[in-house]
């Protein structure tokens, strides 16, 4: 019949592939950028620096060119954008693209020299976007650099890495008009007030202050010709949203995406979690949407290339950094008695040090004794005072209320000849021991710096604080909101009008290396894909001469 004949015809090949919707085309072609994986569904094959063959993920473009499209530069090379807006339009000279890759980083002379030659070139089709992949030519005809990859791509493969280069990065992100800039906050409603008030407080001041200098230097129209002056009509006023999640912890991601459906935002920056961050992650995974540095020890153990940046593995951290503390510390300990919450602050942290002391001494005697609660775990740590000698350690991981198990131990005073707490417990620690007992034998693992108002920029952060009133009665979490904040801002004068959520992952990841630390942290910074900004920790004891001052018993680990 007509019909049937209609779609045999519609079936057959054409320009060498069979038509397929574009929306295939799209998801064939992002494959193809993100995994290295041709339509045929083999690892695509390649050569880069004339006679290096690469092949799969190796060659996959997202190396070079990023999720964003927007490309990177480093040792020497400049990775231009390739996205649909840029790469099938001709090049124009523009000084403001170029700008924080030729000025905010070190870099070799031919580098600058490269990028301030013209290259000019003509929109891509799909005959010279086919040269340049195949041959190494762009669409103007020039030789491009022998690291890019000579690719060996058929033209179907061509066809479908046009169709998803074209949707790349091509419409702005949600949260972002013309204007104005809509970020979200998000704290659990079990955060103590007086922590909520500082972060909050904090973030505050620092937007009322990004938007008054904003409105400054559009008042002021080219008070700084050749720096300034073009990128601030391209900037935004910023505005938050303040998230409360109530309830359990399973219930927290349906709560973010009904607020997200009700005013979307294009980054959730700083906050405050008590508990686990998983489900936060999941809706930030799920909807592409950067969630920057929130304050929580239970961040997603092992995040690669989520959109969660944190500052540590939290609670996971310490536990690895004990772990290696006590397998490599004088005098070697016999046996290690761990008591865990039964809740995710006691279980995530005890079964993590559990794993890493098996798979590295399996021979060590280890014990793991969970509890539910305060009297829970006083009658436990009586059961077991019996049986504790001095080469004991006894490692105590508290539940959400951390002050209970600090006051079994401060009450039984066990005889172990080493106890361990994490950091949480630190704050509730200053003023509840004066003893020498204490000092002998408590010791706490601390990811921070153990002094923060020592570090050199922790002076200009804590004038900016006392300038515009804020006290500073929390600073850990404010110094780390404010961290946070600066990071942001950092990021997006130099993300220019691109206001695309992968492009910001990217700039934090970049912006991270510069000295913006306040001292929260010894060392904070990022690699491409990387979301864990500090990798290790200390571990401290309080000082036998100065009872409330902390002093470490190691090495950064």
């Amino acid at each position: 019949t007509m019909f049937v004949a209609l779609c045999m015809l519609w079936m057959l090949p054409v320009d060498g592939l069979t038509q397929q919707t574009t929306q295939d085309l799209v998801q064939l072609g992002k494959r193809l950028y993100l995994e290295g994986v041709t339509v045929a569904g083999q690892p695509v094959q390649a050569v880069s620096q004339y006679d290096i063959a690469i092949a799969g993920k190796t060659a996959a473009c997202v190396k070079c060119h990023r999720a964003s499209g927007f490309g990177s530069s480093e040792g020497g090379y400049y990775v231009p954008p390739i996205t649909g807006p840029l790469l099938f339009a001709p090049r124009k000279l523009d000084r403001t693209r170029l700008f924080p890759d030729m000025f905010q980083q070190v870099q070799p002379a031919r580098f600058s020299a490269r990028l301030r030659q013209p290259h000019m070139r003509s929109a891509y089709t799909k005959e010279s976007l086919s040269v340049t992949l195949r041959d190494g030519q762009d669409s103007g005809g020039q030789e491009l650099a022998a690291i890019m990859p000579r690719y060996q791509l058929s033209d179907e493969d061509i066809a479908a890495l046009m169709s998803y280069l074209k949707t790349l990065s091509a419409q702005v992100s949600p949260g972002v008009d013309d204007r104005e800039i809509h970020f979200a906050m998000v704290f659990s409603d079990n955060v103590p007030k007086t922590d909520r008030d500082a972060v909050l407080e904090t973030m505050r001041v620092f937007v009322e202050w990004h938007n008054r200098h904003l409105r400054y230097d559009r008042a002021r129209p080219n008070f700084s010709p050749y720096h300034r002056s073009p990128f601030v009509p391209l900037e935004r006023f910023w505005s938050f949203s303040v998230l409360t999640l109530t309830g359990v912890n399973d219930s927290w991601r349906k709560q973010v995406e009904d607020f997200y459906q009700k005013k979307p935002f294009f980054a959730v920056v700083s906050g405050l979690v008590r508990g686990s961050w998983l489900p936060i992650g999941e809706f930030c995974d799920h909807t592409r949407v950067p969630c920057l540095l929130p304050i929580t020890d239970l961040p997603v153990a092992g995040a690669q290339g989520g959109y969660s940046v944190y500052f540590s593995e939290g609670l996971t951290l310490e536990a690895k950094v004990l772990a290696d503390y006590l397998l490599h510390s004088e005098p070697q300990r016999t046996r290690i008695v761990q008591m865990a919450a039964t809740d995710s602050f006691g279980q995530i942290p005890s079964r993590k040090f559990h794993d890493t002391l098996r798979n590295r001494r399996p021979e060590l005697s280890h014990d793991l004794i969970p509890f539910d609660n305060q009297a829970d775990l006083s009658a436990k740590m009586r059961d077991i005072a019996s049986s504790m000698a001095q080469s004991d350690v006894l490692v105590i991981w508290p539940g959400a209320d951390v002050q209970l198990a600090v006051e079994v131990v401060k009450n039984q005073r066990p005889r172990a000849g080493l106890i361990v707490f994490p950091s949480r417990a630190i704050i509730f620690t200053t003023n509840a021991f004066d003893d020498d007992y204490w000092a002998q034998r408590v010791r706490f693992v601390e990811p921070h710096e153990i002094s923060v108002t020592s570090h050199p920029r922790s002076f200009v952060v804590r004038a900016w604080m006392r300038t515009r009133g804020l006290d500073i009665n929390r600073p850990t979490l404010q110094f780390e909101t404010y961290y946070a904040l600066s990071l942001l801002e950092a990021a997006l004068m130099n993300i220019r009008e691109d206001y695309y959520r992968d492009y910001l992952m990217e700039r934090i990841e970049r912006e991270s290396e510069k000295d913006l630390n306040p001292g929260i942290y010894p060392r904070l910074a990022l690699g491409p894909t990387q979301r864990f900004a500090s990798k290790g920790a200390f571990i401290v004891r309080y000082d036998t001469q100065q009872p409330r001052r902390l002093v470490a018993v190691s090495d950064w680990i």
